[in-house]
């Protein structure tokens, strides 16, 4: 029998929330974090797993999907990812994030200056 894929969700919101629905229905584990325990409540309702930090997620997660709502919210989950992993483990993200194009430019000229 295969291995199941393990998927994190970072923010549950209306997007996140449903990616993570749909990926439990295709039969990939899902993990998820979110800071509105509303959100977390609902989606445990169909087995989805939620962590307490992003360092868990990372750690159970082969892959990771990020759904978040700002530039300050997306640039604190890169610092916090960067903080806790030091490029010890690969991990591929999947950024669907409701940021401007122009937004992203703004983080992309920051985080190398």
């Amino acid at each position: 029998m295969d291995k199941k894929i393990n998927i994190g969700v970072i923010g549950l919101g209306a997007m996140g929330g449903s990616f993570a629905l749909n990926l439990i229905n295709k039969q990939f584990n899902v993990y998820g974090i979110d800071p509105d325990k509303s959100k977390t409540e609902y989606l445990k309702k169909y087995k989805v797993k939620i962590v307490n930090s992003l360092n868990q997620l990372f750690i159970k997660c082969d892959f990771l999907i990020t759904s978040l709502p700002s530039v300050s919210s997306y640039n604190q989950l890169l610092k916090s990812i960067l903080s806790f992993s030091k490029f010890d483990k690969q991990k591929i993200i999947i950024d669907m994030n409701t940021i401007s194009i122009k937004e992203k430019k703004i983080l992309k000229i920051k985080s190398t200056t």
